[in-house]
């Protein structure tokens, strides 16, 4: 089923970060380092919790979120 949006790490999704620039595709794969990071060191932990512990905005941890969960992480 094509919806039109490229998955995060589609060949697709890859080219469209590669068209924006590199300063905004880095800092969104930092910032998901950072997520993960946090995760493996700490276990579960609520995304207000993350949001705090990396100065992210809950919005922005929310879409990362939601983003390792569609990938099954």
């Amino acid at each position: 089923m094509e919806t039109g949006i490229a998955r995060h790490g589609s060949p697709e999704a890859l080219e469209s970060r590669m068209h924006r620039g590199t300063n905004q595709s880095g800092m969104r794969d930092h910032n998901e380092r950072l997520v993960l990071s946090l995760v493996r060191q700490h276990g579960s932990l609520a995304k207000s919790d993350i949001a705090r512990m990396t100065g992210l905005s809950a919005q922005t941890v929310s879409v990362i979120m939601r983003e390792l969960e569609n990938d099954k992480l």
